[in-house]
């Protein structure tokens, strides 16, 4: 968004707004380790820190996001055996499935993915993050972004989730199940997701089952990101 690729993004928080407009999505991201179906973690319910000690670790690479982890594990952070950083869900579940390591994520991230490849235990205590849909401050923008972020401001505010628990349009019945499209067409709205995986690199490597794995989300009118 900063150099203008991009209109609009969905940010995992923490992230500094201070360049951008945003507005708060209405439900909270969850926090998990990802591991191997059969890792000795795999019988436990949840995972708590003392759970993880001496194990190889997959962390987030940002920064601002490493610290929130850390606050998690408390004095034992800095103990922790790091095995690599990455940002790329679909690198390090490579390794998460190859058994070499666990992996910090996300839950959203891997919600898709095939169960007998790849699965998560929830952290314990919990630890989530918000996320924001956000577009740069003074950016001019064309009638497709302009309508969309209209589009996401009154779905949002005006009961989110269960707003958009609508009959599908006829426009929309081509679109794999659980996809929606956005009133916009004839125009071009690019849309960037941070911290989000490529699902069709992760169908190409096999770990995202085909039902679950064609759900992704679409827009009409040829949408990048």
């Amino acid at each position: 968004m900063d150099r203008g690729l991009t209109d609009v993004g969905l940010l995992l928080e923490p992230v500094s707004m201070e360049k951008y407009k945003y507005i708060r999505m209405n439900s909270r991201e969850r926090w998990v380790v990802a591991m191997h179906p059969d890792s000795p973690l795999a019988v436990l319910e949840r995972i708590t820190p003392e759970d993880l000690k001496g194990l190889p670790l997959i962390l987030p690479r940002r920064l601002d996001v490493q610290s929130e982890i850390a606050n998690w594990f408390g004095d034992d952070f800095e103990k922790l055996n790091v095995f690599f950083t990455s940002n790329l869900i679909a690198n390090s579940s490579v390794m998460v499935h190859s058994r070499l390591a666990y992996s910090i994520v996300i839950q959203g991230s891997i919600t898709f993915w095939d169960r007998e490849k790849i699965t998560y235990r929830p952290l314990e205590p919990e630890l989530t993050a918000d996320s924001v849909l956000a577009w740069k401050r003074k950016q001019p923008f064309g009638p497709a972004a302009s309508r969309f972020i209209s589009f996401a401001r009154e779905k949002l505010k005006s009961g989110g989730r269960k707003q958009a628990l609508r009959k599908r349009p006829d426009s929309e019945r081509h679109l794999p199940s659980g996809a929606r499209s956005f009133p916009v067409q004839n125009y071009c709205c690019s849309f960037f997701l941070y911290s989000v995986p490529h699902a069709s690199m992760a169908s190409r490597m096999g770990f995202m089952d085909s039902p679950r794995g064609n759900r992704e989300y679409s827009t009409r009118g040829g949408t990048s990101g």
